[in-house]
């Protein structure tokens, strides 16, 4: 099964949050720093009409990246994509 792929930045205040949402998920994801890996930055670039935005996070199965995704549309794709189990709510 192919994982999740994050094209993001340390610095970046919303690659932060998606990794951590995805954590708490318990998403298996890759994460491709692009301060590091300069490759990763144009492949990222590619996927968003050649403007690099971080996160870029590729889905298998997904026709297209999420782009700087809320939490919310995040969660909600990987569950709709099988790729976290749906969690339910106490209230």
């Amino acid at each position: 099964m192919k994982k999740i792929t994050v094209y993001g930045s340390e610095p970046c205040r919303d690659t932060i949050r998606s990794r951590a949402k995805l954590d708490e998920l318990g998403a298996d994801y890759d994460y491709v720093d692009l301060d590091e890996h300069p490759r990763g930055a144009v492949i990222a670039a590619r996927l968003n009409e050649g403007r690099l935005k971080t996160p870029t996070i590729v889905v298998p199965g997904l026709d297209e990246a999420l782009i700087e995704p809320p939490d919310s549309v995040l969660e909600e794709t990987l569950t709709e994509m099988g790729l976290i189990e749906p969690r339910g709510y106490l209230g």
